[in-house]
């Protein structure tokens, strides 16, 4: 998904200011229409094959007579972020949320995108009802941090406190972990965060972002192996179309793998 995988090419590599990395297709757990329904089957026929255009024409015609419909609603806000037209997917989500206020994926939904569009008020209150309404679900609490984080002056005890269910045991995510690395690094404790970066890649060996704040942290304490090897497997794991971090990944590579001046 385009939202998903926006990892700020120059936060993933620099002192993290802070990587926000807003998780997940928000299309996982998509509402379906009936099975063998043909109106949903054609759109989402349309969505496979990318044509996003055509896609939003065929929602929207099905839309006139039926404008309440949570299902076509739903699948025109992922066509509209897959067109880059956050506004109008973040005003559709926010339409979902009024037809189906206790439906706590809208609510993530609609936190997402807001938090996309640097609209923080509005991201922070619809993550607060998609945890309401849902405390299994730890994206919201991980959105919410990820809010936190990114403030001018981070509030990291209430980061930290909505990460804490999602950083061990059972419930441990990936996000949770990476999330809390920064909080760890914003405390002053680079080598405790290096070590929280890595625990995250036990989650998920190929966390990308994990990986490159991982391999920034391991330069900055003098372990050159270990960073070049970060940086490789984060290479070898980023989407082929992600030509930007690519670039980025393999100068950095290439300086790390050069022999250090004389």
């Amino acid at each position: 998904m385009r939202l998903a995988s926006r990892l700020a090419e120059s936060g993933a590599m620099q002192k993290v200011g802070i990587a926000f990395v807003l998780v997940l297709a928000a299309c996982a757990g998509e509402p379906q229409g009936p099975a063998g329904d043909p109106a949903t089957g054609a759109i989402d026929a349309l969505i496979a094959a990318r044509r996003f255009r055509a896609a939003l024409a065929e929602v929207d015609s099905r839309l006139v007579p039926a404008p309440g419909d949570v299902v076509l609603l739903d699948r025109r806000v992922r066509v509209l972020r897959e067109l880059g037209l956050e506004h109008q997917a973040c005003a559709a989500a926010l339409e979902l949320r009024r037809i189906a206020p206790s439906d706590a994926r809208f609510a993530y939904e609609a936190g997402e995108l807001a938090a996309y569009l640097g609209e923080t008020a509005a991201a922070h209150e619809q993550f607060a009802a998609a945890r309401a309404l849902d405390p299994a679900d730890w994206r919201p609490a991980v959105g919410e941090a990820a809010l936190l984080l990114a403030e001018k002056s981070p509030r990291l005890a209430e980061a930290e406190a909505l990460l804490k269910p999602w950083v061990d045991g059972p419930g441990a995510r990936v996000e949770a972990r990476f999330h809390h690395a920064l909080v760890v690094e914003a405390k002053g404790d680079a080598q405790g965060a290096l070590a929280v970066f890595e625990r995250a890649l036990e989650l998920d060996p190929r966390h990308v972002a994990s990986l490159c704040n991982a391999a920034r942290l391991a330069e900055a304490a003098g372990e050159r192996p270990r960073a070049l090897d970060l940086l490789r497997r984060a290479s070898s794991t980023v989407a082929l179309d992600d030509e930007p971090l690519h670039r980025e990944l393999e100068r950095r590579i290439a300086a790390l793998a050069a022999p250090p001046p004389r």
